[in-house]
């Protein structure tokens, strides 16, 4: 059930009312049976007097028809004051029903016609914190709850009967009744992944073409079909134009906890240990590889993770198919035994001391039971992260939280519990989408390129990380990004989680003169848009730049900036986990000859190749 706002006045006045009305009703019964008692004992009366009859007549009472009262006067007090206080109950009750069925209409008409809002479906806990970190930021938040689902726990402070609909999520009633087609944002956070998938499907149906809501997000705890779910829906051509995306709050949490945290992979050949080959263990190893990839320092040593669990081997294969860059910046060591067989082997072995260990197993309890026994390996590490979920309270009982009172020492501030939940479900992060990821991408890549070209930190405004890069710079590399799935769909290509039994993507010549002369006018238009304009000069001061013109008169060596870009997609894709997959044609058919167009370029590299990178600054 919703909760009742008991601090506020009208609800507090509204139960007084009921309560007084509650009473003289009570009163109103026992005296109108006490004074119809007297009444029909008088001589002359000729209704019965058994208590029976008594009842039945003291009920009419509240329906302005008690029969005996038909013969008039003289009535004793008590069935005076009963005629009339018993009316006025029923009076009341039936205000109070049309008052709420036309407040119930009213705040349903209301709603339909909210505008800017966000709506979040489910009253699960990944819900409970998007509501909050939605309301914190000063945004209105709509719930809609299941018609079918149980009492909500953990949702009192989130619930407002204001602000909530109770309904079949993916039912257009539902939907209407949510404002959904006004809001800005809408979030399927419900028990199922199906049951988001269904909502998300229902709203871009169900919108016809409509630009509302601006943003969509499901959540989707198999991070696998996440991946795949992400791919598909940026593929689409068109997609651009209402933007439905999905998340995975394991993966959130992860690449959140490793990017706060640069002392962990800098510097030369860190040791990273993580037990545990779920979501968040995987997500955390490829954002370590990430972030190593884009480090500040010149080292060109790898990082060693070693991976531990009973499917160790297989996930460290698999990750390195899917993410080829690991291949370059970090070593993967399966360790298919117990961890403190690992703390043992590497003491005798005189092994370096472990940056961070991630304990990310599957089971909490296994997970909460080594990070209490780690105080006998400090020697072996300086810090220890540990995942959780379910027993996400757990972390109050440690030290390190700013309560008094705690249970547990935290290893002198060595250990960190990671509520998922809580770190995953920040709207701010949900929205950062596959452009956001591909942004980044080609920033680190074209980061990496100028480093090895020798360039050094903080010569030019783009030297320098991501989160320090100037806002025009990372908006034009994100709409960059954006525009790839648009491109892709052009050609019939999509985008599929990338395995080694997906063939190395090949463009067609004709195909990469298209997408480069699409991609400049693309810039062309962003950089008008920021107020530059044509000159023979570039001036970043005055916004002058000489590329402003159509591609039939670009300079060659500014379409070849372009069609390095082009070039450089499979490789920026394969960062991401993601193949371009080529859609046949009716004619692309095994055993008949490709068209002349399909024909291979003799410089086109493979997926892998090394292809200098080259960001919207470099324009």
């Amino acid at each position: 059930m919703t909760v009742r706002h008991s601090g506020s006045a009208t609800p507090r006045f509204a139960s007084v009312v009921r309560v007084f009305f509650i009473t003289v009703g009570v009163v109103s019964l026992v005296l109108g049976y006490l004074g119809l008692d007297r009444y029909l004992g008088l001589p002359g009366q000729h209704y019965s007097h058994a208590p029976s009859d008594l009842i039945y007549f003291d009920l009419e009472l509240f329906l302005i028809q008690s029969t005996p009262l038909a013969m008039g006067g003289p009535f004793p007090w008590q069935l005076s004051v009963a005629r009339f206080s018993a009316p006025s109950v029923a009076l009341y009750a039936i205000a109070e029903i049309v008052v709420a069925v036309s407040a119930r209409r009213v705040r349903r008409a209301w709603l339909r016609r909210s505008r800017n809002h966000a709506v979040v479906f489910g009253t699960t806990r990944i819900a409970s914190v998007v509501v909050e970190r939605l309301r914190a930021q000063g945004k209105r938040v709509l719930v809609v709850r299941p018609d079918s689902a149980a009492d909500p726990v953990g949702f009192d402070n989130v619930l407002d009967d204001r602000w909530t609909v109770v309904g079949v999520p993916a039912s257009q009633r539902t939907l209407t009744d949510a404002g959904v087609r006004r809001a800005s944002a809408v979030y399927a956070c419900l028990d199922r992944i199906e049951d988001n998938s269904e909502v998300a499907y229902a709203i871009e149906a169900w919108r016809r073409g409509q630009r509302f809501p601006e943003r969509v997000y499901a959540s989707i705890d198999d991070l696998d079909l996440c991946t795949a779910l992400k791919a598909r829906r940026w593929s689409m051509a068109g997609a651009g134009r209402s933007h439905v995306d999905f998340f995975n709050r394991d993966e959130l949490a992860a690449q959140t906890v490793v990017r706060r945290d640069r002392a962990a992979i800098d510097g030369p050949a860190p040791h990273i240990a993580i037990s545990g080959t779920g979501a968040f263990a995987r997500s955390a190893l490829v954002e370590l590889g990430r972030q190593r990839l884009s480090r500040t320092d010149q080292s060109e040593d790898p990082i060693t993770i070693v991976l531990v669990g009973a499917d160790a081997d297989t996930v460290g294969s698999r990750l390195r198919e899917q993410y080829p860059f690991l291949r370059e910046v970090c070593v993967i060591e399966p360790w298919l035994t117990s961890l403190s067989q690992l703390f043992d082997a590497r003491r005798q072995a005189h092994a370096p001391r472990l940056r961070r260990l991630y304990l990310c197993q599957s089971d909490e309890r296994d997970a909460l039971a080594d990070a209490l026994t780690c105080g006998s390996y400090l020697s072996a590490m300086d810090g220890v992260v540990v995942r959780l979920d379910r027993m996400s309270q757990m972390a109050d009982m440690f030290h390190g939280g700013g309560r008094p009172g705690t249970l547990f020492d935290a290893l002198d501030g060595r250990l960190e519990l990671v509520d998922v939940t809580e770190v995953g479900c920040d709207p701010d992060r949900i929205g950062d989408d596959l452009a956001d990821s591909l942004a980044r991408s080609i920033h680190r890549r074209y980061l990496t390129d100028q480093l090895s070209a020798g360039r050094s930190w903080h010569s030019t405004a783009s030297m320098t990380g991501w989160d320090e890069l100037p806002p025009d710079l990372q908006r034009g590399n994100r709409e960059q990004a954006e525009d790839v799935g648009r491109k892709l769909a052009s050609i019939r290509c999509l985008l599929t989680p990338l395995r080694q039994s997906v063939e190395p993507f090949l463009f067609r010549p004709a195909e990469i003169e298209t997408l480069a002369e699409a991609e400049h006018a693309r810039w062309a238009a962003e950089r008008r848009r920021s107020g530059w304009r044509h000159g023979p000069r570039r001036d970043d001061a005055r916004r002058v730049h000489p590329g402003l013109v159509p591609w039939p008169v670009l300079p060659e060596d500014l379409r070849q900036k372009d069609r390095l870009f082009i070039r450089a997609l499979p490789a920026l894709l394969s960062d991401m986990g993601l193949a371009v997959v080529r859609v046949p044609e009716r004619h692309d058919e095994p055993g008949r000859p490709a068209p002349p167009h399909a024909q291979k370029s003799a410089d086109t590299p493979s997926a892998h190749a090394a292809i200098p990178i080259l960001g919207v600054d470099l324009w």
